[in-house]
């Protein structure tokens, strides 16, 4: 059965028709609208946030995609009522910025008014607690920090960076004692970073002896977090990991992609850290979508076939970036083939353009893939929670 709202298409197995966010009759796949990239959801998977080509979106099951202007939405609080983004300024220079209605958003600046922007950027967002945005703020080119906002005031707090290198924030904990994200050495290497709020300090974080890559999500009270590219003590392509809240550290495999692996990358996690999901990119295959069940690499597009849901207009599913806290809704994005691309917007590729991208998210299409592609946002729902038993 094909529901459509808008150009949101909602491909269904026969006879089930499910409210996101619920269990399901029977698993679902939502394609969203050409050119959407889903960067969060809600703590419950019912709303869906993102970026596509002229700015940002917000989705329901109710409403389909609708349009909220600015430059793209990276965030979204657990409640699904406080969005955070980037929004140009009246001289186009991009800010970190919160929705506020309809397309208007308010712009939250940088270090101070008098701080300069680094070509066109200002200052970013990645994550909000509901009290708390965090993100990126800027100086020039030479000066770039984790930071955060209180709201609704918008108080602007600079996090640090250890020596000189730069530091971002990419999200936070639900209760806001938790900040994460990366920290570069002194030698130009990223490494995973998290801030405890109120104490102040900043802890590079590592696995034995060695750094782990940025620190990308984390579950509620960031008991549990995820990240990559790097896994310092792993052996072959292990770079995706998990920490729990001991500091004990489980690298995370792929398979099938070892020869010629260029990242791996874990993006989110279940409340108990035993489900991930990420994407794994690679010169031939280019980004794939991946879940990691209690450490075993699963690839996502696989695990839907094996579900009974029709994949067959994704050529590529390539990043699951967000999960509910029920494990029965994941947010990502892919590539379907499309027979009448629009070329002038980013959100239609072909491979030749090499990658997309979107706030802190991106993609390779396939070197296999014929003809043109474009890029579209997903939401699944499940009919149980991932490793529920049967």
């Amino acid at each position: 059965m094909l529901f459509t709202s808008g150009t949101v298409v909602v491909l269904v197995l026969v006879g089930a028709i499910t409210t996101v966010g619920a269990a399901a009759a029977a698993p679902t796949l939502v394609q969203l609208d050409v050119g959407t990239v889903v960067t969060d959801l809600s703590a419950d998977g019912l709303l869906a946030v993102g970026s596509f080509g002229g700015g940002g979106f917000r989705w329901t099951a109710a409403t389909g995609v609708v349009d909220l202007g600015g430059t793209g939405v990276t965030g979204v609080s657990a409640d699904g009522t406080t969005l955070v983004g980037t929004a140009n300024d009246a001289n186009g220079i991009h800010n970190a910025a919160v929705w506020l209605k309809d397309k208007s958003w308010r712009l939250l600046g940088s270090f101070n008014a008098s701080s300069k922007s680094c070509d066109a950027d200002l200052s970013s967002t990645f994550g909000v607690s509901g009290t708390t945005a965090v993100g990126l703020i800027q100086d020039g080119c030479k000066f770039a920090h984790a930071g955060a906002w209180s709201l609704p005031s918008g108080a602007v707090r600079d996090l640090g960076s250890m020596g000189n290198g730069y530091s971002r924030a990419n999200g936070i904990s639900e209760d806001g004692s938790v900040i994460f994200g990366w920290q570069d050495q002194s030698d130009g290497e990223r490494t995973g970073a998290m801030w405890n709020t109120k104490s102040g300090v900043e802890t590079v974080l590592k696995n034995g002896a060695g750094f782990l890559g940025e620190a990308q999500g984390c579950n509620a009270d960031c008991s549990f977090m995820v990240g990559g590219p790097m896994c310092e003590e792993a052996v072959g392509p292990q770079e995706a990991w998990v920490r729990d809240a001991t500091g004990t550290v489980k690298c995370l495999p792929v398979h099938d992609m070892t020869t010629d692996l260029v990242a791996t990358v874990a993006l989110t996690t279940s409340t108990d850290g035993r489900v991930v999901g990420g994407q794994a990119t690679s010169q031939v295959n280019g980004s794939q979508a991946w879940l990691w069940l209690d450490g075993k690499p699963v690839l996502l597009i696989d695990h839907l076939k094996g579900l009974g849901v029709d994949v067959s207009a994704w050529t590529q599913m390539c990043s699951v970036t967000s999960m509910s806290d029920d494990m029965t809704v994941l947010g990502g994005f892919g590539f379907v083939v499309t027979t009448n691309p629009n070329t002038t917007d980013w959100s239609s590729i072909s491979p030749d353009d090499g990658f997309i991208k979107a706030g802190r998210f991106h993609a390779t299409p396939s070197s296999s893939t014929v003809g043109q592609i474009a890029i579209h946002g997903f939401v699944i729902t499940l009919d149980k929670p991932l490793l529920a038993e049967a």
